[in-house]
């Protein structure tokens, strides 16, 4: 039987019985609580002060927290309250400042501010990182800065954020990392038998 989780205060003693199926820390003075696949948030007293509802929900993050319920994804703030109306079939935490968003199978991006920064145009995306967004123009990958326009064009198969200055792309059965400037960094090492895999 899996472990159930609740919190103590700083002397040990239980503020909150061992009721929850898991748990993060407290952040921002809210702590996300999970009981039967539904997300609700508890303050540091260990009061339910946003119940449990969400399908899906993110930690506070500069006094907002990305939730979904009934399908549909926003952010709240810690009264529980939409900052950013649920209205998104798909949502990402915020990175950059922008997230990630997508209605009707197009993504786009917003600002903290829940005002639309990059237009929902795109059949597919990737988050900020580096400065720069894998976007998906419906043929190729490239990648665009935080005001939309195309810093390197749509010429891959396939393309990742950027992770600590490179990105992994594909063109063909070629995978290679590249700098923000488009610039070939280094091959990527695949075994021999994964590579054979990928082939099937």
């Amino acid at each position: 039987m899996k472990a159930k989780v609740g919190y103590r205060d700083d002397k040990g003693a239980i503020v909150v019985p061992a009721t929850y199926d898991a748990g993060s820390e407290f952040i921002e003075g809210r702590a996300l609580v999970v009981r039967n696949n539904l997300r609700g948030f508890l303050d540091v007293f260990g009061t339910e002060v946003i119940p449990l509802q969400f399908t899906d929900a993110g930690v506070f993050n500069k006094g907002i927290a990305r939730v979904a319920k009934d399908g549909k994804y926003g952010w709240i703030r810690p009264d529980g309250s939409y900052s950013i109306p649920a209205q998104f079939d798909l949502a990402d935490e915020f990175s950059e400042g922008l997230a990630r968003v997508m209605i009707g199978g197009k993504f786009g991006f917003i600002n903290r501010e829940g005002q639309t920064i990059i237009g929902l145009q795109y059949p597919n995306a990737r988050n900020f990182s580096s400065g720069l967004a894998p976007v998906y123009d419906g043929k190729k990958w490239g990648f665009i800065d935080a005001a939309g326009k195309w810093i390197l064009p749509a010429s891959f198969d396939d393309a990742q954020s950027f992770h600590n200055g490179e990105s992994l792309v594909r063109k063909g059965e070629k995978m290679y990392f590249i700098d923000t400037k488009g610039k070939r960094t280094r091959d990527l090492e695949v075994p021999e038998e994964e590579f054979t895999k990928r082939k099937r």
